[in-house]
């Protein structure tokens, strides 16, 4: 059991072999930074989600069958990356306020959007920018300067509902329009309930987000209008408050084996959701397909809570130090991934099946995307997240 020589408080799930104890870190920070390593395992999921072959086309016309079917199941499974982006984010942002209204007596929510403004804003602004001029040099700026309004006032996922896919090479940004639309009522619900009442809107949002898959999977919407329909991914993000809500500031002390258990049983969700209940399949959802998706997107909800409680608790001395530090700066990989990938792809074009090109496009883009992200944080990113420390009331991760 992973402890930190303190008396831990015993539950009833003591007869389970799990225990909690109380946050062990100073009062008036919270910063965990096994957590850092959720974020990065999240980005690596979404990495190999836009690097791997997806099953279209003839992408697999010189693999071996089995090899080809095992591929395209790591490249489904790794889309559920950025939901555990979102089921993180929201435990995160829940825990932090949680901590500061019990420290003040309350929420003061203009510095909760000044803390978000300079942490998500300048580097979005700048990938938006990025992604203009390179359609611009390509000659397809007309969508792309719609498409650039639309997630300047954080409507970019709404755009792909509307409008289609933009093509543009930054268009992974859309994720943050629904981060962002999640911060509009975050404080708000956290300031103005408590904890039960808390818990009531969060399974209300997962209500909300049932009833909208229930509806698209009856209308045969197209998958990717489900995926980025804020209501469906607003459940997400219900699942991460009530992890947080549930814990109630503490962490888990699991044996490696129980830690185990939670990442297999968690992968073990997201298997079932791709090969059983065949979630965000490609193309036109077939007519009826309601409960298997509303049952899917539990499993995969399930599943992010897993991995993040079998992370959760971890003390640092047995995290791998370069894994922590890839997860600060994990915002910034997944902004440059885009880009790094459209540059390697540009260089080596990749020749369908040949194993050899996917591999060496993989790496470069992977190499490229960590040293783009670094320089941002480092010369770019730093300079925001001091003066974010300005406003910050509970200290979280350092600069």
């Amino acid at each position: 059991m992973i402890t930190s020589g303190e008396p831990a408080t015993a539950l009833t799930e003591d007869t389970l072999g799990v225990t909690f104890r109380p946050e062990l870190h100073t009062a008036g920070r919270f910063y965990r930074p096994e957590l850092d390593v959720v974020r990065f395992i999240a980005f690596f999921l979404v990495f190999l989600t836009h690097t791997l072959p997806s099953g279209r086309g003839d992408e697999f016309v010189r693999l071996p069958l089995r090899l080809a079917v095992l591929i395209y199941g790591v490249q489904r499974i790794s889309d559920y990356g950025l939901f555990l982006f979102f089921t993180l984010s929201a435990f995160l942002i829940c825990e932090l306020l949680l901590r500061e209204r019990d420290a003040t007596g309350g929420i003061r929510a203009t510095n909760f959007y000044i803390r978000r403004l300079l942490r998500i804003w300048p580097l979005y602004f700048a990938g938006l920018t990025i992604g203009l001029v390179i359609a611009v040099l390509r000659h397809h700026g007309r969508v792309t300067y719609i498409w650039t309004a639309w997630a300047a006032v954080l409507m970019g996922n709404w755009f792909f509902i509307f409008k289609g896919n933009p093509g543009n090479v930054m268009n992974s940004l859309w994720s943050i329009s629904v981060e962002e639309q999640f911060y509009l009522f975050a404080p708000w619900a956290v300031k103005l309930m408590r904890r039960r009442s808390l818990c009531g809107f969060a399974i209300a949002l997962l209500a909300v987000a049932g009833v909208w898959l229930y509806v698209l999977g009856s209308g045969g919407a197209p998958a990717e209008k489900v995926w980025c329909n804020s209501f469906v991914d607003f459940g997400f993000f219900a699942a991460g408050i009530l992890l947080c809500i549930g814990l109630r500031g503490r962490v888990t002390s699991l044996h490696a084996r129980q830690r185990l258990f939670l990442i297999t049983a968690s992968s073990l969700c997201w298997c079932l959701a791709v090969y059983k209940f065949h979630c965000y399949s490609e193309g036109t959802l077939a007519v009826n397909r309601s409960w298997p998706l509303i049952c899917g997107n539990g499993l995969i909800a399930l599943g992010c809570c897993g991995v993040i409680l079998a992370f959760l608790g971890i003390e640092q001395s047995f995290l791998p130090q370069p894994l922590i530090y890839l997860g600060r700066i994990s915002y910034g990989l997944y902004v440059f991934h885009s880009l790094a990938i459209h540059f390697a792809n540009r260089l080596w074009p990749p020749v369908p099946g040949d194993g050899l090109t996917l591999c060496r496009n993989a790496i470069v883009s992977l190499g490229m995307t960590i040293v783009l992200a670094t320089l941002s944080y480092r010369y770019f990113e730093s300079t925001f997240l001091k003066l974010k420390r300005h406003y910050e009331i509970i200290r979280s991760r350092p600069v």
